[in-house]
């Protein structure tokens, strides 16, 4: 068939690009679950184009039928980690289902790609090579595929309509086109073929067009990236006379969090960029506070584009440090240290913010941490006061005497076998 070649090309173009860019992004947040799921996804898409040029080129009925059935399961599956990837983008309350169900959800897609590989019965040998002729058993299919592409669509739709960040927005508007690609044109070669009209019949351009948005969105508009933004906080500055000093880590020791979020709020008053690492849902501190623009990592354990679980220090740590690099104008709110400690060991939960604080020194910005007292030791205490400037609830600084039989020599140990590892 004349058209072998550049549907070889084309498939293996998009098989590669498919799982360079699901192995580039899993190896550099491997403990994401966006992550994963993306390249899961990714994975999806290398197979069916492959799958896709091996049914065109078979060499005999049985062949295709097998090829053809492979490709369906793989299609349908594909549909369906689209749909899981789009849960990431949505509001807690759209796809609490699928936190709940993960491997229920699973299940279901593999059994009805399974189900809609049985529908198939009849293939056609064309011009162009083997394709499927419309019949009730393809509009079946059809609409399985379609079910999934639905429900994709609602929830990308309204993760874009919730959210404030205009390229944000952009990206996943660019996702919904790119997601929805290879229906439009599976179903623009069967209107092409009800009136008459030759039209190749493989996908690969579709899966090719598809790849590319994808690199865009997380490449060009680094979509997993946590990027610096100024912002205009909608709060009266409760302590306008204090100014954090540039590489400087501060502690405040409240019982809530309005003394830190106000001092950070005018921290960004006056054009610094901040990202705040809070256990409080971001939609509860952007509805207090004002924030449109600022980043927010929320600890929670949910499969959310902005939930960090407490207990991923590293990923919790790269994130912060990936934004410090950005500009050296930057400050950054931790709340929650409290969860951390209670989630991995108070070990850990310190030596996080020891990396932080030197990230801070070298990038010239600066690190608020908002702490309870009465939930850390007479050990951690101390370690606060020697290595961060401590304010209380008015924004004063504490002077703590030091608690008697305390060893803060483990500071040292616990920083320098941080760098070690990092």
């Amino acid at each position: 068939m004349i058209t072998d070649p550049i549907f070889l090309s084309i498939s293996t173009v998009v098989s590669v690009t498919a799982l360079v860019m699901g192995a580039y992004i899993f190896f550099r947040n491997p403990h994401l679950g966006i992550s994963r799921a993306f390249f899961g996804v990714m994975a999806l898409l290398s197979v069916t184009s492959a799958l896709d040029y091996m049914f065109l080129s078979a060499s005999s009925l049985a062949e295709a039928m097998l090829m053809v059935r492979l490709l369906e399961f793989c299609l349908v599956c594909l549909f369906g980690g689209f749909l899981y990837l789009a849960t990431f983008f949505a509001l807690q309350s759209d796809c609490a289902v699928f936190v709940r169900h993960r491997v229920s959800y699973m299940i279901m897609v593999v059994f009805s790609g399974a189900f809609a590989a049985t529908f198939l019965t009849k293939v056609e040998l064309g011009p162009d090579g083997w394709f499927v002729p419309n019949s009730p058993e393809m509009l079946g299919v059809g609409l399985i595929i379609l079910t999934y592409l639905g429900y994709s669509l609602h929830v990308l739709n309204a993760a874009h309509h919730a959210s404030r960040d205009p390229r944000y927005g952009t990206v996943v508007a660019g996702l919904t086109l790119a997601i929805a690609l290879p229906f439009a044109y599976a179903l623009m070669t069967s209107l092409f073929e009800l009136l008459g009209i030759a039209f190749p019949s493989p996908l690969a351009p579709a899966y090719l067009i598809t790849s590319a948005m994808f690199f865009y969105a997380i490449v060009r508009e680094r979509l997993f990236d946590i990027l610096p933004s100024v912002d205009s906080p909608r709060v009266t500055m409760k302590f306008p006379s204090i100014k954090l000093e540039n590489g400087r880590s501060y502690a405040v020791e409240e019982k809530g969090t309005d003394t830190s979020f106000h001092i950070f709020a005018s921290e960004l008053n006056v054009g610094r960029k901040g990202l705040i690492i809070s256990r409080r849902h971001p939609e509860q501190i952007r509805e207090e506070y004002g924030l449109r623009n600022t980043p927010m990592i929320w600890l929670a354990h949910r499969p959310t584009k902005d939930a960090v679980s407490p207990s991923n220090l590293p990923l919790l740590e790269r994130t912060v440090m990936r934004f410090m690099s950005e500009g050296g104008n930057t400050v950054v709110l931790v709340e929650g240290l409290d969860k951390m400690i209670m989630e991995t060991s108070s070990e850990k939960a310190m030596r996080f913010l020891f990396d932080l604080e030197d990230e801070a020194l070298v990038r010239d910005s600066r690190l608020i941490l908002s702490f309870d007292p009465e939930g850390l030791s007479e050990r951690d205490l101390a370690l606060l006061m020697r290595d961060m400037v401590v304010l209380d609830h008015d924004g004063l600084a504490v002077v703590r005497p030091s608690a008697p039989g305390i060893d803060l020599s483990e500071t040292v140990t616990i920083s320098l076998s941080s760098r070690q590892s990092a």
